[in-house]
């Protein structure tokens, strides 16, 4: 269900799609949002069970920022509570394709595996950057323990999470469609600067 009526899309146009289940939120405030070009627009989606447009597109980098940074990613902070299963990672996909009818770009971020039942997508009509990540959760320290050697320098103390693992079934149910997009697929490091100034076409 899209939250909000997308206007117009033209070719060269960016949607950033981004899983918002519980355990996204470290992959989530690592993303730097680029400073467009002229005639350069993103827009916004987020998913798991459901995708929402939670920025039209523009070229506004402050509405851009304020998408992404979004308190509404966070669900719970503890493991164990109200976490998803899995993100209907193809469903997101086609919503995300239909936004962008005379083609663009599609950079995914996602941390779970589509067990929906659901095929990947057989083709697009955008480029597809698929970045998969490892969710993590931030660990209660009284259930672990977790205490601050007095002997260490420093005001911060050790951070333990728990982590999920790699997304790899998902993930290589896209490479095929990263290929023929000409995209690329990504498990590591990512730069979105870096893909956006690669999507233009």
């Amino acid at each position: 269900m899209l939250l909000l009526a997308a206007v117009s899309a033209a070719a060269g146009d960016i949607v950033l799609l981004l899983e918002d289940t519980p355990g996204m939120e470290p992959a989530l405030r690592l993303i730097d949002v680029p400073t467009l070009k002229p005639g350069d627009r993103m827009a916004i989606m987020t998913f798991s069970r459901k995708t929402r447009l939670r920025q039209d597109f523009t070229d506004d980098r402050r509405k851009l920022v304020r998408a992404v940074r979004s308190p509404s990613y966070v669900r719970t902070r503890w493991p164990g509570l109200d976490r998803v299963p899995g993100a209907r990672v193809y469903a997101a996909l086609g919503e995300a394709a239909r936004l962008l009818p005379s083609g663009g770009t599609i950079v995914l971020l996602f941390g779970s595996e589509d067990h929906s039942g659901a095929a990947a997508p057989a083709s697009l009509g955008a480029r597809l950057y698929a970045v998969a990540v490892a969710k993590s959760y931030p660990v209660d320290p009284e259930l672990r323990n977790v205490q601050t050697p007095p002997t260490m320098r420093g005001p911060t103390p050790p951070v333990s999470t728990l982590a999920d693992p790699l997304p790899v079934a998902t993930f290589e149910a896209l490479k095929p469609l990263v290929r023929a997009t000409g995209g690329e697929a990504i498990s590591g490091r990512w730069s979105l600067p870096k893909l956006v100034a690669e999507g233009r076409p």
